[in-house]
């Protein structure tokens, strides 16, 4: 990005380092297409964040998280309470699958002309 031409006329102009990172570079890495494609790859990150705490390298017992969650509620998987480790799972599941569908629709909105760039 260095190499723009709006880099260089903004240093031609006078502008100092600090200007020019908040004034050009920073707008325009914070573009719609950016938003988007992070909160489609949010549900990746969640995704991973739980199949590491679910094998058990994540934060220690005191503190919740939904891999450990569904990790211990296997011991009671068969017969007295299934839900233990159905219910966080499934809360896995639409949190991921609603944060794709997010990004999507936000990548729809900037593709159909809603936001110009």
């Amino acid at each position: 990005m260095k190499t723009q031409y709006f880099i260089d006329a903004a240093k031609l102009s006078g502008s100092n380092t600090m200007s020019i990172v908040f004034r050009h570079i920073f707008p325009n890495v914070l573009t719609p297409p950016v938003i988007s494609y992070a909160t489609i790859d949010l549900g990746n990150v969640i995704l991973s964040y739980s199949i590491i705490s679910f094998l058990g390298f994540g934060v220690p017992p005191p503190y919740p998280e939904w891999g450990r969650l569904v990790s211990e509620g296997f011991q009671y998987f068969p017969a007295p309470a299934w839900w233990y480790a159905i219910i966080p799972g499934v809360i896995i599941t639409i949190v991921v699958i609603g944060l794709a569908l997010l990004g999507d629709g936000i990548s729809e909105y900037i593709t159909s002309g809603g936001i110009t760039a």
